[in-house]
């Protein structure tokens, strides 16, 4: 029997599958009673070698599946990535542009106001050498019968040249505020330091302007056009003396002024031009210890902060119209009146 399934076995090539196993049970029951085990364990064998091949051809199917949206994914990650690089690189060169752009305009600003500022310290502080010149001339003309020339300078030019340096700080004053976003505690300090400064110069300058209108010719025009030149006269040693010290009064604010752009300069320069360069610039280092030097450094901000808004000249004529603000609208009973702010 053995021998007849083997033959029979291998003519019909005999498989594991379940359609195979529907062909025996058309055969002799006797070939199913004797060899059920064997066909059953072919027909397990054959389902797992089916089961792994079907396997083995899905693995095959989705791993290059796999690769391709994996390296899709990769792809995107690295286009993602280099797009943020570059944008954040796009966003630091335009940082970098406009860092200079406003190192471009405070330069501009400054270098206006420096002008202004040195040419009329200038023309004031001459005056007193012009009229101690015009007195010598006056002695030798006594001698030799000359007419000396009048001095030169007016006082409607020194007046414009005062007003102009008052706008000239104006704009440094506006300049500051309008980039105070950069750095709002610097730009504070500078802004009240120009405001001080301002501050001493139009004192200065009101002590000073009276002796300039009567020691000063004066030019009056005729009905012709032309220029009439008054007010010539000679000066005694005293009232020389006087303009002399109101002018070095009026040319120390003068001075005040160019200290604090050139602070200015070197602090801007620090903080619109610091990451370009690598050097470090120091800080102004004047003879006159009391001289003011403003820089960035946490503890002189402070201490300037409080000089500027509180002991400075400016300082305590804001604090004292504060208080008298303050004490109008807490005491509403006083009547309120100009003469009170002062």
């Amino acid at each position: 029997m053995n021998k007849y399934f083997n033959k029979l076995h291998g003519k019909y090539n005999l498989c594991i599958s379940k359609s195979r196993i529907k062909v025996f049970h058309h055969m002799h029951p006797l070939i199913l009673l004797f060899c059920g085990d064997t066909i059953l364990a072919d027909t397990a064998s054959t389902q797992v070698e089916e089961l792994t091949t079907t396997n083995s051809l899905w693995v095959a199917q989705v791993i290059p599946i796999a690769s391709i949206v994996v390296g899709f994914l990769i792809v995107l990650l690295q286009l993602n990535r280099q797009h943020k690089n570059q944008l954040a690189l796009q966003q630091e060169n335009h940082k970098k542009q406009l860092l200079l752009e406003i190192h471009r305009e405070f330069t501009k600003v400054s270098e206006k106001c420096s002008q202004i500022t040195i040419d009329t310290g200038i023309y004031i502080y001459t005056i007193p050498s012009c009229i101690s010149i015009y007195m010598s001339a006056c002695k030798l003309s006594e001698k030799h019968r000359f007419q000396p020339k009048p001095v030169d300078k007016r006082t409607v030019v020194c007046n414009n040249k005062n007003s102009n340096l008052h706008i000239s700080l104006c704009d440094v004053i506006s300049l500051c505020e309008k980039y105070q976003i950069v750095h709002p505690e610097l730009m504070e300090i500078f802004k009240l330091a120009m405001l001080s400064v301002s501050f001493d110069l139009d004192i200065a300058y009101r002590s000073l302007q009276n002796d300039l209108e009567n020691m000063l010719p004066i030019d009056v025009p005729d009905k012709n056009g032309s220029l009439q030149t008054f007010n010539i006269k000679q000066y005694s040693e005293e009232e020389i003396d006087k303009l002399k010290q109101l002018v070095n009064v009026y040319y120390d604010k003068i001075n005040a002024v160019q200290e604090y752009l050139y602070d200015l300069n070197i602090e801007i320069q620090k903080l619109f031009l610091g990451g370009l360069f690598p050097n470090i610039l120091e800080s102004r280092k004047p003879i006159d210890p009391s001289r003011i030097v403003i820089t960035s450094e946490p503890e002189n901000m402070k201490e300037l902060k409080k000089y500027f808004g509180e002991e400075s000249p400016r300082g305590k004529e804001y604090l004292k119209i504060y208080n008298a603000t303050v004490s109008q609208y807490m005491h509403p009973t006083q009547p309120f009146n100009e003469q009170s702010m002062l």
